[in-house]
C-alpha cells in the first residue's frame, strides 16, 4: 500500500471517537486536523488545504447531509473526498449521502486497517482522475501547435515521418554542431520521467535506442522523489526539465551541486572520461518542456576536448526550440492514432453494451411490458433486463445503477448484469420442484409456503452469489450498483423482489393512485462482504402497473441546473393512462422538455409492467 502522506480533516462530535481516530491517523503519518461540528469543519474546510475529509452524520449545527449540501455548492470543496464513517445503517441515507457527493461510507465499528484500505483506494482514485485531466489538458495543448508556423528548421526536421529517426536526426544535427563527442536524448513522460530516447558515444562505439535497434538498459530518471515529492535537482538532466534552463557544465568532475556518480562509474567501466556537459530543455511554444538534449564533450578544431561556449547554447537551444514543436507535431500524431483506436473500442463496446439489454421483450399474456434506456454518454453504467425464468413461469424484472459513469461503469455493469442473469438462470434449469406444484394448492405433500420458498431462494440466490463474487474478486474496485430485482407470477400479479439499495419503484392503480413503494431490503450489491438480501412481496391487481426507475430520471438537470427530483416523476402518474408504454412516453416526454439543450447528466433507465384489466 502506498506511503502517502494526505492532509486529513476529522469532523466527529464525540471526543472519545475523535481522538482515537486523530492518534491513528497521525501514526500512519498523516497530517491530521480535527472539528467537533459541522460547521466548525465547515470554516475550516473554506480556511485551509485538505486531500481528505472524515465525517459523521449526526453532528451537531450541521449535520453530514447539510455538509455535503455547503460543499457540492462551493466550487473549492465540492470535489474534496469525503467518506462518512457513521453506526447509521439506514440504507436510504447512505445512499442519499453517496447522492450528495460522499465518496464512501464505513460501516462502524470498523477497524483501523479497513479505513487505511478505504482510503487507500479512494486516493488512488482521485489520483487517477487528476492524471487524466492533465493528460486531457496536455493533448489539447500539443493541439494548438498544428496551428503554429514551423520555422525553416522546424521545416527541415518535419520532413522526418518517423519518430525514431526524428530523434536521432535532432541528436546528431546537434552534436554536428557543436562537435561534440556523445550526446542523450530525453523524452518527458507524463507521470513526470525522463525516459532515454537515445544515447551516442562516438568514440566507444556506442549507439542505443532511436533507429539502432538496441534496446536502451537506463532506468527513467525520476523529476520528483517518489517518497517526498521533492523536485529532483541533483541530476543535471532533471534540474533542466524542471526550471526550463539550459546547464553549462565545463568539467563534471569539478561541477557543485548536481550527483555525476553514475556518470563517474559509467567513465570507470569504459575507460572513458567525461569533461564538458551541455544540457538544454526541449520547450514546446507554450514553453513547457516536453524533453531534455544533452551533449557531451565538445571538441575543438585539433579534436581536444573542450567546454561548450555561449556559440555553441545560443544555436543549440534555436534548434531544441523547432524540435520540440517537430516532436510534439509527432507526439500528437500517435496521441491521435490512440485517440482513434480507444473512440474505435469504445464504439465496438457500445455495441456490446447494447446487446446486454433485451432486443426482443418477453410475450406475457395479460401483461403489457415496456423498458427505456439513453446513456448520458457513449457507454452506460444503468441497466434492465426482462426475460423468464423458473422454467418460463415468472418473469424476471430487473433494474440496476452503478455507482459511477463512463468506461468503468460500463466494464462494472456488463460483471453485474452477466452475473445476476446466469445465477438467474441456474435457477431456470435447477428448480425442478417448481413443477412438483399446481397453481390451485399442493402436490406430492408440498404446501404453498414451501413452493414460495423455492422460488424466493431463485431469486435470493442470484442477488447473494452475485455480491459474494464482485465482493471477493473486485472489492478493490470501490464499485457497487444499486438494484431492484423482482420475480413476477403472471399468472396471479405476486411479486416476490429484492431492493438493494435502488431507488424505490412504484405500484401505480388504474385510477393514477400510487399504492406502494418496494423500499429497499438490503444494500447495493458489491458494497460489503457477506450482505444481508430480505425478500420482500408486493401484489399487482387488474390494472396495476409497476414502475422501476434509475435516479438519472429524478436527477435529470435543465439548462439552470434544476432537478426534475421525484415530485417531478409523481406529478406524471396523474391523469391515470391505460398502457405502460404510454406511461412510458410520457416521463420520457418530460424529461425531454426539462432537459432541453443542457447536457445529460446521468443514465435514464426505465422499466414498466402492467397488469391488464380483467375481461
Amino acid at each position: 500500500m502506498s506511503n502517502a502522506i494526505y492532509r486529513v480533516l476529522v469532523i466527529d462530535d464525540n471526543i472519545e471517537n475523535r481522538k482515537q481516530l486523530e492518534n491513528h491517523l497521525k501514526t500512519k503519518g498523516h497530517l491530521v486536523q480535527v472539528a467537533g461540528d459541522g460547521q466548525e469543519g465547515l470554516d475550516m474546510l473554506c480556511a485551509q488545504s485538505f486531500d481528505l475529509i472524515l465525517t459523521g452524520i449526526n453532528l451537531p449545527k450541521l449535520n453530514g447531509f447539510e455538509l455535503l449540501e455547503q460543499m457540492n455548492a462551493h466550487p473549492d470543496l465540492k470535489n474534496l473526498p469525503v467518506i462518512i464513517i457513521s453506526a447509521v445503517s439506514d440504507m436510504q441515507a447512505v445512499t442519499r449521502l453517496l447522492q450528495l457527493g460522499a465518496d464512501d461510507y464505513i460501516h462502524e465499528p470498523y477497524s483501523p486497517e479497513m479505513l487505511d484500505i478505504r482510503m487507500h483506494i479512494l486516493m488512488e482514485k482521485v489520483l487517477l482522475q487528476k492524471s487524466q485531466e492533465l493528460h486531457m489538458k496536455r493533448s489539447e495543448r500539443m493541439a494548438e501547435l498544428m496551428e503554429k508556423v514551423i520555422l525553416p528548421v522546424g521545416i527541415a526536421l518535419s520532413t522526418e515521418p518517423n519518430f525514431d529517426h526524428l530523434t536521432e536526426r535532432i541528436l546528431m544535427e546537434a552534436k554536428q554542431i557543436c562537435n561534440a563527442d556523445a550526446g542523450t536524448l530525453y523524452i518527458r513522460t507524463h507521470d513526470d520521467n525522463l525516459r532515454f530516447a537515445i544515447a551516442i558515444t562516438e568514440s566507444l562505439g556506442v549507439h542505443v535506442g532511436g533507429t539502432s535497434g538496441r534496446p536502451i538498459s537506463f532506468s527513467p530518471l525520476p523529476m520528483y522523489n517518489r517518497a517526498t515529492g521533492e523536485p529532483n535537482h541533483h541530476n543535471v538532466a532533471t534540474y533542466v526539465a524542471l526550471t526550463g534552463k539550459s546547464i553549462n557544465i565545463p568539467d563534471v568532475y569539478v561541477a557543485e551541486g548536481f550527483d555525476f556518480a553514475s556518470t563517474k562509474i559509467f567513465d570507470k567501466q569504459n575507460s572513458y572520461r567525461t569533461v564538458s556537459s551541455l544540457t538544454v530543455p526541449l520547450k514546446d511554444n507554450k514553453a513547457e518542456v516536453i524533453g531534455v538534449l544533452q551533449l557531451i564533450n565538445a571538441r575543438g578544431e585539433d579534436g581536444t576536448i573542450a567546454a561548450f561556449d555561449d556559440y555553441n547554447r545560443l544555436v543549440v537551444e534555436s534548434l531544441s526550440s523547432q524540435a520540440a514543436i517537430v516532436m510534439n507535431n509527432h507526439l500528437l500524431v500517435q496521441q491521435q492514432q490512440k485517440m482513434a483506436k480507444i473512440e474505435n473500442d469504445i464504439e465496438i463496446a457500445r455495441r456490446i453494451q447494447n446487446n446486454f439489454l433485451p432486443n426482443q421483450l418477453p410475450v406475457v399474456p395479460g401483461w403489457e411490458i415496456g423498458g427505456r434506456f439513453q446513456p448520458a454518454r457513449e457507454v452506460a453504467g444503468d441497466f434492465y433486463d426482462l426475460f423468464m425464468m423458473m422454467n418460463e413461469r415468472r418473469l424476471g424484472i430487473l433494474i440496476a445503477d452503478v455507482c459511477d459513469k463512463g468506461v468503468g461503469a460500463a466494464l462494472f455493469m456488463s460483471l453485474t448484469r452477466s452475473l445476476i442473469r446466469a445465477f438467474a438462470m441456474m435457477n431456470h434449469n435447477v428448480n425442478w420442484a417448481e413443477n412438483l406444484f399446481d397453481d390451485s394448492g399442493t402436490t406430492l405433500g408440498r404446501n404453498k409456503s414451501s413452493r414460495v420458498a423455492i422460488r424466493a431462494n431463485a431469486l435470493k440466490t442470484a442477488v447473494v452469489d452475485t455480491n459474494e463474487y464482485i465482493t471477493t474478486h473486485h472489492l478493490d474496485l470501490n464499485m457497487f450498483a444499486t438494484m431492484f430485482f423482482g420475480m413476477l407470477d403472471p399468472a396471479t400479479g405476486t411479486l416476490l423482489y429484492i431492493n438493494g439499495g435502488h431507488c424505490p419503484p412504484m405500484i401505480i392503480s388504474p385510477t393514477g393512485e400510487i399504492k406502494a413503494r418496494l423500499e429497499p431490503t438490503g444494500p447495493a450489491v458489491g458494497m460489503f462482504p457477506g450482505a444481508e438480501f430480505e425478500i420482500a412481496d408486493a401484489q399487482l391487481d387488474y390494472g396495476d402497473m409497476l414502475y422501476a426507475f434509475t435516479d438519472g430520471v429524478t436527477d435529470a438537470r435543465n439548462p439552470a441546473g434544476k432537478l426534475f427530483h421525484e415530485a417531478g416523476l409523481i406529478s406524471l402518474v396523474h391523469p391515470p393512462l391505460d398502457s405502460a408504454k404510454g406511461f412510458l412516453d410520457r416521463v420520457d416526454n418530460a424529461l425531454y422538455n426539462h432537459i432541453a439543450d443542457a447536457i445529460q447528466f446521468d443514465d435514464i433507465t426505465m422499466v414498466a409492467a402492467r397488469r391488464e384489466p380483467k375481461a
